[in-house]
């Protein structure tokens, strides 16, 4: 089955449109994801919440209960 110029590029451009649509929105959940967690952190290792402090030593943190 042929199909001509016109077909072939406007089923092109509808995909080209899907995968364009579907990368922002797979950008846009990756940034709500990073925000989410780094809430969840900030939350976790409060240090008005918590009385603590954290103690990073190379690729390690600590944190210490007082």
């Amino acid at each position: 089955m042929f199909l001509g110029y016109h077909v072939i590029k406007t089923r092109t451009d509808t995909h080209k449109k899907k995968v364009r649509n579907l990368e922002e929105r797979h950008a846009n959940l990756v940034m709500d994801l990073d925000q989410m967690q780094w809430v969840a952190w900030k939350r976790l290792f409060s240090f008005e919440n918590m009385g603590a402090f954290l103690l990073s030593a190379g690729t390690k943190v600590y944190l210490i209960h007082g």
